[in-house]
């Protein structure tokens, strides 16, 4: 894993061996899922300075973006959906602790490891919200949420266990999750996403609302 913080002087620069092997390779999904979650409660430590904070993206940019989008696409999510959203950004994006936050946790970035279990690698490195984290271990390991005879319960089950491991209040998880999977499912029509993939984000922002 490569860790740096740059400050006015100097250059800091940290190299840590890693597998190959990531949590996107287990078959437990629930495994996977509560290895995330501790990892995130790991991670939750106050943030170093210059850091870009995510109640500034709230304030400045999602709320438009989320608004702009519900209006130009052609095949829109339900209004209920799109309120739901916004609701969050404007309520849930002013008020964000200043913890550290990886910003882009998917599978993929949690490689199994010597000194820890598990390490993330390829931070975004924001500072906010840890449940802002949550969306992309919900959406993915697709196959098992594909597979599902009830995409909801699955989903429900995903959040409630990184919520749990992750000791966070599961109500602002499934809020932030909620409002992410709508900006996902918009940016996903307007950039050429699968349409598979846009579909089941639809769904989970759907089902979180």
């Amino acid at each position: 894993m490569l860790l740096h913080e740059r400050d006015d002087s100097n250059f800091a620069m940290v190299l840590e061996k890693a597998e190959q092997t990531s949590l996107a390779d287990l078959d437990d999904v629930d495994e996977a899922v509560a290895a995330a979650g501790r990892l995130v409660r790991r991670l939750a430590v106050p943030a170093p300075p210059r850091l870009p904070r995510l109640r500034d993206h709230a304030e400045q940019w999602w709320l438009d973006e989320i608004r702009e989008a519900a209006a130009e696409l052609a095949y829109p999510l339900p209004q209920r959906v799109v309120d739901a959203a916004l609701s969050t950004v404007k309520e849930l994006g002013p008020d964000q602790p200043d913890t550290l936050v990886h910003g882009d946790l998917h599978y993929a970035n949690v490689l199994r490891a010597e000194r820890e279990p598990w390490l993330a690698i390829d931070p975004k490195g924001y500072v906010g919200d840890p449940a802002y984290d949550a969306i992309k271990l919900l959406r993915g390991h697709f196959d098992d949420l594909l597979a599902a005879d009830d995409l909801k319960t699955a989903l429900l089950r995903r959040l409630d266990i990184f919520s749990e491991t992750a000791e966070l209040d599961r109500e602002r998880v499934s809020r932030w999750a909620q409002a992410r999977a709508v900006m996902s499912a918009q940016w996903g029509r307007q950039n050429g996403d699968p349409g598979w993939l846009v579909d089941i984000t639809d769904q989970i922002a759907e089902a979180l609302t």
